[in-house]
């Protein structure tokens, strides 16, 4: 009787499995889409691929549901695979070309779309779902998923992450997976690695997503991954902290990422009880800067004492001491893993950096009002932003794209505008045991190509002007020139204005430089002369006790500021072996009157503050370069000997010490050298073209320098690293004047100036023209951007007027 029992349990059983499997399996695109899919796009309208064949097959569809998901091919490519419903009538006509190839996998029918033997499209039909992908990989890929039992895609794998509500009259929802996202070559996350926070900050999100001509937005929620040690769960017992550090955030900085921090030791322990004892409060930064170096920025309490940590030297009014880690070893996990050996202190916050120089850049544009707090781009961007955050990472286009990602990435992210993204966000704020998350994209405004862009001004002058130098107005940070003419009358010329005043010299200026002569924050102009040193004020008039008169033949000279402290030093050069240094008062310095070369001296010498320390460095014809301390003494292993074939400028490259900073030449013929400063020296050769000439351009703006190859039929530009930027026809001409240009938000302008037809050709990056005509002049064009509006602009000299062009 038990046997019988048991029997018709296990025939009833048997009979209920067969029936289940053949019951339909109900799915939706969610059946299809792998877990291990880094982001799944939906919205009830088709998506925009710029793709015309993908973009004719979803014209033609009636589907309210639309679905695109971002996976990965292999290590560093990547594919979309996109999903809709299909009627059967639509799919009949999809397959009717005769152009389309069949195969089976697992008993499903998988079409191809083929073009000279390389496939340019692939679909499936899974339960009236058509999937599609320009990867085979990815199309077999959805089918075992399809397959798979149990389930395994992206909503089996997240189910907590669909409780939360998505709105449907939008622009659609992103759903995110972070594991896969932080895996990808993308700059902003790759950044983001080295921080263990980052390592494991989320599971995944699902946002909403709104859009306008110059904004994407994007809002909803987070889910943490509690499975490590540190990650968004750390945060859940944190009230979001208003940011306040912008204002110290340098405007060439990358990326920022802050925290909020309502009870730092709460947050390090884990105990939301915990009594707050830590000198750190409400906010902790890493800058990023864009030589990838960073800067930590500790918010601390009212009355830390600074000065318990050992000095080092001053800058500009700062104190710089030496870092230990005890303010930082707490916080470990929420900085990136460098050796932080200097800080400063300002307005109740540390700033902590592994090299010195690195701090200094930052109190240089801090005095300069040269940061996102005062530019005028990010503002408007911030504005849109959340103002309170506990994890926020705010950075600009260079993280989202670099060389690699936009390989890799680039049709991807220009299918969702975000090529044209110049500021980016995203940010965590806790909320009821979640993370409401938002994220910010400002967008760059589709420009017209203007033949010569508008708010050009032209100016005349009472003669053809020799020279211009591009100088500063400091009452309102505009850029403006101070031009001699060939009767060696001197204009100060604004764009804005036109001429300001005229002064009257004897002689050919040799160079301008702008000193803060009484430490008053108002600029004067320093212009030497062969034999006169004169300081001008803002209005044209001589500051007593100028013009100098020294009958010493002056050539070169530059103004030195030891460590910015504004006791002003003039090096010049005399007779084209003599060196001198002066005062400010014009008087000859003890080691540096003169200090005599060994032959003519080729290049103005410089200045440079390297590892704390002053040199003094000088180049001469004989193939030699030279190294001096402050006092004018000789440092050890100098001179050394260099190639006598230099052709174009000289760029050293600063490092930590003058031992690993590095000097780069390029000859006529297109040899590279360079020399590491204790001596080691590399040669690599440039390709050559048609009777080409070779010389090195030293930048304006951001300090770096390119190589430009001159041919008879082409011109090229290559790169630091010898890697060809561009090639374009010759206009023409073997007297060609190259300039460059790297404006705040790293766009690079070229300039071509021909001698022979007094021409001037402007490209970018790409050896696009800027404008699609040259501009006609007589001298090289001068560059110059307005810190403001970052608009940049070219002056340019033809015969007698000059001219302000707006190039973006």
């Amino acid at each position: 009787m038990r046997f019988q029992a048991k029997a018709i349990l296990f025939f009833l059983s048997f009979i209920g499995a067969l029936i289940s499997c053949r019951e339909p399996k109900a799915i939706s695109f969610w059946s299809l889409i792998d877990s291990s899919t880094i982001l799944v796009y939906e919205s009830n309208r088709p998506v925009l691929t710029k793709d015309g064949l993908i973009d004719s097959v979803f014209n033609q569809s009636i589907s309210k549901e639309f679905v695109v998901g971002v996976q990965s091919i292999n290590k560093n490519s990547y594919e979309l695979l996109y999903s809709f419903r299909v009627t059967s009538e639509e799919f009949k006509k999809l397959n009717s070309s005769k152009k389309i190839s069949t195969r089976l996998l697992d008993g499903i029918s998988i079409y191809e779309l083929k073009k000279h033997g390389k496939t340019e499209l692939i679909w499936v039909n899974l339960d009236s779902f058509l999937v599609l992908s320009k990867s085979a990989l990815l199309i077999e890929n959805a089918i075992r998923v399809y397959r798979s039992s149990p389930s395994r895609n992206f909503r089996t794998q997240n189910p907590e992450l669909f409780g939360f509500v998505t709105m449907k009259t939008d622009a659609g929802n992103v759903w995110i997976n972070y594991d896969q996202l932080s895996k990808t070559s993308i700059p902003l996350f790759q950044s983001l690695q080295g921080i263990p926070l980052f390592q494991s900050l989320a599971s995944a999100s699902v946002l909403d997503i709104t859009q306008s001509a110059d904004q994407i937005s994007l809002s909803g929620f987070t889910l943490d991954s509690l499975d490590k040690d540190w990650g968004l769960f750390r945060f859940q017992n944190q009230n979001p902290v208003k940011i306040d550090v912008m204002r110290f955030v340098p405007n060439g900085s990358k990326a920022l990422i802050h925290y909020g921090l309502s009870n730092v030791d709460a947050l390090i322990t884990g105990d939301p009880d915990e009594p707050k004892k830590s000198d750190l409060r409400d906010e902790v930064g890493v800058c990023v800067l864009d030589t990838d170096a960073y800067i930590i920025i500790l918010k601390v309490k009212e009355g830390y004492v600074y000065d318990k940590f050992e000095y080092m030297e001053s800058y500009t009014g700062y104190d710089i001491r030496k870092a230990n880690n005890t303010l930082t070893e707490s916080i470990g996990p929420l900085l990136p893993g460098v050796s932080l050996n200097y800080m400063v202190f300002k307005d109740d916050y540390l700033f902590l950096t592994k090299d010195i120089g690195e701090l200094k850049q930052m109190i240089d544009a801090i005095e300069a009002d040269e940061t996102w707090g005062r530019s005028v781009s990010f503002q408007h961007f911030f504005n849109s932003c959340l103002q309170e955050g506990n994890v926020s990472i705010f950075y600009n286009a260079a993280m989202v794209l670099s060389d690699n990602a936009r390989t890799e990435w680039g049709s991807i992210l220009d299918s969702m505008r975000l090529t044209s993204a110049t500021w980016g966000s995203i940010q965590f704020n806790s909320l009821d045991n979640h993370f409401f998350t938002s994220a910010n994209f400002q967008l760059e405004p589709r420009k017209k190509t203007n033949p010569i862009k508008s708010g050009r001004r032209s100016y005349g002058l009472s003669a053809n002007p020799a020279a211009t130098y591009l100088v500063r107005n400091y009452t309102d940070g505009s850029n403006e020139v101070l031009v001699q003419d060939s009767t060696f009358k001197v204009y100060l010329f604004s764009k804005s204005k036109g001429v300001q005043w005229v002064y009257t010299l004897n002689e050919k200026i040799e160079q301008v430089q702008q000193p803060d002569y009484f430490k008053n924050g108002k600029l004067q102009y320093i212009i030497t002369t062969s034999s006169y040193i004169y300081l001008i004020d803002r209005l044209g008039r001589d500051v007593e006790g100028f013009p100098k008169k020294k009958d010493l033949n002056f050539r070169f000279s530059e103004l030195v500021d030891y460590d910015k402290s504004r006791n002003y030093r003039l090096l010049l050069t005399s007779d084209d072996k003599d060196i001198f240094i002066l005062d400010k008062s014009m008087n000859e310095l003890d080691g540096w009157s003169p200090k005599k070369m060994s032959a003519r001296i080729r290049f103005s010498p410089k200045h440079y503050r390297i590892g704390g320390k002053d040199y003094f460095v000088a180049i001469t014809e004989d193939g030699q370069l030279h190294v001096f301390n402050r006092r004018g003494d000789y440092e050890k292993g100098f001179p050394l000997a260099v190639t006598r074939d230099m052709s174009g400028d000289y760029f050293l490259e600063q490092g930590n010490t003058l031992a690993n900073s590095a000097i780069y030449f390029v000859s006529a013929n297109g040899v590279v050298q360079k020399l590491t400063l204790d001596g080691k020296m590399v040669n690599e050769n440039l390709v050559r073209g048609n009777k080409s000439v070779f010389l090195l351009v030293t930048t304006s703006g951001k300090a770096d320098f390119y190589f430009f190859r001159i041919d008879l039929d082409k011109i090229a530009v290559f790169d630091r690293k010898n890697q060809l930027v561009f090639e374009r026809q010759n206009p023409g001409s073997q007297n060609l004047k190259p300039a460059v240009f790297i404006s705040t938000d790293k766009q690079t302008y070229f300039c071509l100036y021909d001698e022979e037809q007094n021409l001037s050709y402007f490209y970018n990056s790409t050896g696009n023209a800027v404008i699609n005509r040259p501009l006609e002049t007589t001298l090289l064009p001068v560059f110059e951007e307005d810190q403001k509006s970052k608009q940049v602009n070219v002056f340019s000299i033809y015969n007698n007027s000059i001219t302000s062009t707006p190039l973006n």
